[in-house]
């Protein structure tokens, strides 16, 4: 039994994940799988740290340490093998914000954006937000993954100001490589058109696959934004926590000023602890939950393969949400998404990242074993009920 194995109650604890459900839908066994957070507790260093500056009892204004930033380079360089000065670094609160604000202050209203779907929401919602051109790059199915449309990206990108790349991409698991993105830098480089890469579940790689940061194209092309994050890896989304790296001075500062000027910048004291302490004390944690996700992920697979042939599950190369095709059942996406959860299953909508979508849903396995058999098992007699 690893620590990955431990269930503990996350009710009663404001969780959005546990405490929106119904007190019927508590009754009667509900099991979440839907938001992306995990059901482990976080590093014990992280913990540790937090209650050890909780002790001090003055939680006044404050400011990112220098063995704050040390712990971000040495992370990158530890885990990712890139190279980060402290200068290209801005502590922030949250990556879906980043990416808005960077919208707005690099592109114009009416300016074209691109993105790849199917994709995380937000991605849809902060460039309709800011009043910008929404294109969909479409990714295509290849056997059980994904790959990128280079030819219709070129397209889009040609009348496009910035590209938003989800880096691993969520909700399909694809943990590019490193010559696709080379030729996503190479075509935007050649549009000039700015990149935002979200990296925010860049640390949970599944075994067998090798990770890419754009950071290491720095040097090769002068407009990317990375955002980073070590929410999803440690479970501390709550304490929100990001570090946006840009190299590139005059955006640097444009994006730093704007922050400033809003007062949005810094975040909170305990963020700044919780991450300082997670990237110099979390990587053999990190590795151990990645091990554990790798062997979920095989068990998930293989289960639908032998009960459920008919479904399509791809494969999870990155990320703790899996991206499973039900569309054999012919359900309309609703009667699919409550008859799930009538079954004691929550699952996200597939819809939810594309609006062609329908008979697809996003699966988060960030949860102890027995949970997920037990939520399998539920799948399982609810398909069967279909039949």
């Amino acid at each position: 039994m690893t620590r990955f194995d431990e269930e503990f109650s996350r009710f009663n604890t404001s969780s959005v994940k546990w405490d929106e459900m119904t007190k019927e839908e508590k009754e009667n066994g509900m099991l979440p799988f839907w938001i992306a957070d995990s059901d482990y507790k976080t590093e014990k260093s992280i913990t540790d740290a937090l209650i050890n500056r909780a002790s001090h009892e003055a939680y006044a204004y404050t400011f990112p340490s220098d063995d704050y930033f040390k712990s971000i380079i040495k992370w990158g360089q530890d885990t990712k093998g890139v190279k980060i000065k402290r200068e290209w670094i801005v502590p922030f609160t949250g990556v879906v914000s980043a990416i808005y604000f960077s919208i707005s202050l690099f592109t114009k209203k009416k300016d074209n954006v691109t993105i790849s779907t199917p994709v995380y929401k937000p991605f849809y919602q902060v460039v309709k937000g800011n009043k910008r051109g929404l294109l969909c790059n479409k990714l295509k199915e290849t056997n059980d993954s994904y790959c990128i449309d280079f030819d219709d990206l070129e397209e889009k990108l040609k009348i496009s100001k910035m590209f938003i790349l989800c880096n691993p991409h969520n909700p399909v698991g694809r943990c590019y490589t490193y010559e696709e993105l080379a030729r996503i830098v190479q075509i935007c480089k050649k549009y000039n058109v700015v990149i935002v890469s979200d990296e925010i579940h860049g640390d949970i790689i599944m075994k067998g696959n090798k990770y890419t940061s754009l950071i290491n194209f720095f040097n090769e092309y002068n407009k990317i934004i990375v955002c980073t994050a070590p929410s999803k890896t440690f479970n501390i989304a709550g304490i929100q926590s990001a570090n946006i790296v840009i190299k590139n001075k005059s955006l640097r500062e444009k994006f730093v000023d704007f922050t400033h000027t809003a007062s949005i910048s810094t975040p909170n004291l305990f963020a700044l602890t919780a991450c300082e302490a997670a990237y110099k004390n979390g990587r053999k944690w990190m590795e151990e939950q990645n091990e554990y996700l790798t062997e979920t992920r095989d068990y998930v697979t293989k289960f639908f393969k032998e009960f459920i042939p008919e479904a399509k599950v791809y494969k999870l190369e990155a990320t703790y949400l899996m991206w499973i095709n039900l569309s054999f059942l012919k359900l309309n996406q609703e009667d699919l998404i409550e008859g799930l959860k009538k079954a004691g299953v929550w699952v996200n909508s597939g819809t939810m990242y594309g609006e062609e979508c329908v008979g697809y849903i996003r699966l988060n396995i960030a949860c102890s074993r027995k949970q997920v058999e037990e939520g399998l098992a539920k799948i399982k007699k609810f398909i069967e009920s279909q039949k």
